[in-house]
């Protein structure tokens, strides 16, 4: 809780695993307080998310390195929510409170923004890299106390907000990777008549889809099928 400011913990060790001499370590130096790592499919590269941007690591058997840095969209203090597709060729990014969707190209560190029309709250991609969902959380009617003060969902840890569900509709906009962030005729809006939808979670296979709240005192959940029928379930 009191880091000391100039403490990066950029110092990280990969293990090569199943050498019949044991394990091997390399040290390597990456971006700036890492906050998550993700492998590629074929385990073949490792993705480190820090306040620097995606620190990329080869991970070529006796050549372990980093290989390059790749920047991420930032916001003042605030840390964008990212996801690496399966075969470790793009990340899709959000911050929160805006409703931009970042497509970054990891082998140029070409980023395209995608705007979805309102603050995107959640963000998921399946395991396959074949569908990503972003959530637009119902926004409050003028004059209704709504979610100020709620931290994301993402985040949330602390005990939940007592509040009525939002009369509002929330948003769930299904996008199919890679067509859909190129061609808005590849994307499906599902308007969740329940409001207060503010995360979601998707299958591997991203055939289906758990839309929720942690933020709000709410029981209910959406599910979401094949064919993008959807239906309310009270927990």
């Amino acid at each position: 809780e009191r880091l000391d400011p100039t403490d990066g913990f950029q110092d990280i060790t990969v293990l090569e695993l199943g050498d019949a001499s044991g394990p091997r370590g390399t040290r390597l130096t990456v971006g700036y307080r890492p906050s998550a790592f993700a492998f590629d499919a074929q385990s073949t590269r490792a993705f480190g998310i820090t306040e620097d941007g995606i620190s990329i690591v080869d991970l070529t058997p006796g050549g372990i390195r980093l290989s390059q840095l790749v920047s991420l969209p930032s916001a003042r203090g605030i840390q964008p929510d990212v996801s690496i597709t399966a075969d470790g060729s793009r990340a899709l990014a959000r911050i929160e409170r805006s409703s931009i969707l970042y497509d970054i190209d990891l082998t140029s560190g070409a980023t395209r923004e995608i705007d979805l029309g309102g603050p995107i709250s959640d963000l998921d991609l399946s395991a396959d890299g074949t569908r990503a969902v972003a959530v637009i959380r119902a926004q409050p009617s003028e004059g209704s106390a709504g979610d100020a003060g709620v931290a994301s969902d993402a985040g949330d840890a602390g005990a939940p907000v007592e509040e009525p569900p939002s009369t509002v509709p929330s948003e769930a906009v299904f996008i199919t990777i890679p067509a859909g962030l190129g061609d808005a005729a590849e994307r499906r809006t599902l308007v969740i008549p329940n409001g207060g939808v503010g995360s979601v979670s998707l299958s591997p296979d991203g055939s289906r889809a758990v839309l929720f709240s942690t933020a709000l005192g709410s029981g209910q959940v959406t599910l979401v099928g094949p064919d993008l029928s959807q239906r309310a379930v009270d927990l």
